[in-house]
């Protein structure tokens, strides 16, 4: 077992070993190509961009046609992306509703139309005679 003494002579000696180490080290420092300031800032002003450009898109829409609506209106809005507005139940509703903004109507592509109940269309009926 080590006493306090030769414990201490240890970390001596560490702190000595690691002093040379260092003082080794410098002389190759100035051998390490620096990296410029200007490319620096570059780096700072693309990361800045990017985390901007990230942060200021808007939420994506999961679904572009809503299947419960046979009819969709194109809508496009000035400044904005252009969307479908799927919430008519006759062209004749989307087009009152589009008229004067130029945008159009078209039918839904998904419209699942209406389901039947379930067991009414496997009857099978028996012919009476």
């Amino acid at each position: 077992m080590l006493g306090f003494w030769a414990l201490r002579a240890f970390a001596a000696r560490e702190r000595e070993l690691t002093r040379i180490n260092i003082a080794c080290l410098v002389p190759f420092a100035a051998a390490l190509p620096s990296i410029p300031n200007e490319v620096l800032m570059r780096l700072m002003a693309l990361a800045i961009l990017a985390i901007v450009s990230v942060s200021a898109a808007g939420p994506a829409r999961a679904q572009k046609y809503d299947p419960n609506f046979p009819f969709c209106m194109h809508v496009v809005e000035w400044g904005g992306s252009p969307h479908e507005d799927c919430s008519f139940y006759t062209m004749a509703q989307c087009r009152a509703s589009a008229s004067g903004l130029g945008f159009t109507c078209d039918p839904n592509p998904y419209f699942v139309g209406a389901a039947a109940a379930p067991g009414q269309r496997d009857r099978r009926h028996r012919r009476v005679y």
